[in-house]
Order: C-alpha cells, then sequence, then structure tokens
C-alpha cells in the first residue's frame, strides 16, 4: 500500500523512483575518478580500474558505475596502436575471415577493426561474387529488397551454387546494377568504401 492509501500510485511511485536515483549520488571527484577509469588502454584495464573504484564505495554495486559512464556517454577507446602487421592481416583476411574472427584475432573489439577496414579502404565483403546476403550488407537494404531486384532481373544472371556458398552475382553484374538502377537503392545506407571501389574502380 502506498501512504496515500492506493496501490501503485502514480505520485508515490515517481517518489520511489527518486530516492532510487539518489541511492548513488556521484560527487565531482567520484565522477572524475570515472572518467580517468574509462581512459584505460583496454577492457581487461577498465575492469582493473573499475575494481579498483568499487574499493572506494563497497557498498554500490559495479552495475551503478558502469550505468553512471552510460548516463555520461562514456565509452572506453582503446588505445593500442596498429601495427604494420596487423594492417597486412586485415588486407588479407577481410572478405575471407568474419568481423567476429577478425577482431577475436587481434583481440581488439569488432566496432574497432570495422573502423580500421574502413579507414584502410579494406572491403569486409565476401571474395568470388556476392551472395543475396553480402548484397544486403553492402547495399544498406533488406533481404526483401534484394531477392525483389533478384526476381525482377536486375542483378543479372545469378550462379546458383548451392551449400556453403550459395547463390552468387558476379562482380561485373553488381557494377552494371549500380550504374544501371541508381534509384533502386539509398546512397546513404551502401558501405561507403566498397561503392567508391565498385562505381569508380574501373571499366565493365
Amino acid at each position: 500500500m502506498c501512504q496515500c492509501g492506493l496501490n501503485a500510485c502514480r505520485e508515490c511511485r515517481a517518489r520511489q523512483l527518486g530516492r532510487d536515483r539518489r541511492k548513488y549520488v556521484f560527487t565531482p571527484e567520484l565522477t572524475a575518478a570515472l572518467r580517468e577509469a574509462y581512459r584505460a588502454p583496454n577492457r581487461p584495464a577498465l575492469v582493473a580500474a573499475l575494481t579498483r573504484l568499487q574499493r572506494r564505495r563497497p557498498d554500490w554495486p559495479r552495475k551503478a558505475w558502469i550505468a553512471e559512464a552510460q548516463r555520461l556517454g562514456i565509452t572506453l577507446v582503446e588505445k593500442r596502436a596498429w601495427t604494420a602487421e596487423d594492417d597486412v592481416y586485415l588486407r588479407e583476411a577481410a572478405g575471407r575471415v568474419s568481423l567476429v574472427g577478425m577482431a577475436k584475432k587481434l583481440g581488439r573489439s569488432e566496432r574497432c577493426v570495422a573502423a580500421r577496414c574502413e579507414r584502410l579502404a579494406v572491403s569486409r565483403r565476401a571474395r568470388d561474387g556476392y551472395s543475396m546476403t553480402d548484397l544486403q550488407e553492402c547495399f544498406g537494404a533488406s533481404q526483401q529488397t534484394v531477392q525483389g531486384w533478384r526476381r525482377r532481373g536486375l542483378l543479372g544472371r545469378v550462379r546458383e551454387l548451392g551449400g556453403a556458398n550459395g547463390d552468387r552475382v558476379a562482380d561485373q553484374d553488381v557494377v552494371l546494377f549500380i550504374r544501371r538502377h541508381s534509384s533502386e537503392y539509398d546512397l546513404r545506407r551502401v558501405d561507403q568504401v566498397w561503392f567508391r571501389s565498385m562505381a569508380f574502380g574501373g571499366d565493365v
């Protein structure tokens, strides 16, 4: 029962919510310490830094610190420098190894690896033609949209390979689609690095 004598009183619920929010009050000093913790060079170092912070407020759960960081928009920024060997691996593996696999191999986040591929102008699409899933990712289009292009014959001749390879569209047919059917896709949604290489990378 609420103080007003009613169950689930809106005013009392709001009052309780206010008390919950005041449960973990971050002073400027604690906020500065939290920001400093998120300057860690990698995730293991961040975990260690948060553990040290918890010792300052033993009665606070870790989720309180993480929730405050999210509220403030503080995120971990990986600072480990990219090496020449890392870049060689990305150029060789992109399109053959999944983003998850490359991230695991390099010990980095998927977001970090994707950003590096974009900076190196390395396309992560599968090689030897395009599967329907590849085209969805490259054009930022839905499965229904890509299948519609196929049914209407806009993708040219689709090789039906079956098995793990799936049906594939040749590179030159994708280039022709890009040049002839620009009204079919949204330039704001395409993979920009990939699109430039396909649209301006040479003659068909």
